[in-house]
């Protein structure tokens, strides 16, 4: 990404063989994650792998690019991320001790509001009396 450059030649000349992957990865006749093994095994050798890391250098560039120019795709990331983040600490919330607080699944949680947990006593209430005892006055020893 910010060292070297892309070699555009590697990549016009396995252009047919992006198309191809690109094709069989949406008709289903190929998994992403078979490409990706395959792709990860070939040795540093390889031109179609060395076009592909090339193509990834050029995508991840484009966006790092974009990104930094449009404020409302870094507000939107943001507010996607922001809302996984919120689950997962709801999430986490619920299932506190293995048991958690609903074990029906997600139908309860369509009834509660967007991820507040403020309101919900994980752990319950337990009156204390924080009254410190009286301690001894000055004491004689009797011998």
């Amino acid at each position: 990404m910010f060292s070297g450059t892309v070699n555009w030649a590697l990549m016009r000349e396995h252009y047919p063989q992006f198309m191809q992957l690109a094709l069989a990865i949406q008709s289903g006749a190929l998994a992403p994650s078979a490409v990706l093994a395959r792709i990860n095994s070939y040795s540093t050798r390889n031109r179609i792998a060395l076009a592909l890391q090339d193509l990834g250098k050029a995508v991840r560039t484009t966006y790092l690019l974009e990104w930094i120019m449009n404020d409302s795709l870094r507000r939107t990331v943001h507010k996607g991320t922001t809302k996984i983040e919120r689950h997962h600490k709801f999430a986490k919330h619920l299932a506190f001790g293995g048991e958690g607080l609903f074990r029906t699944g997600r139908a309860d949680l369509a009834f509660l509001s967007r991820y507040a947990t403020s309101k919900l006593k994980r752990f319950g209430d337990y009156p204390t009396n924080l009254k410190p005892e009286a301690m001894p006055t000055a004491t004689t020893l009797r011998i």
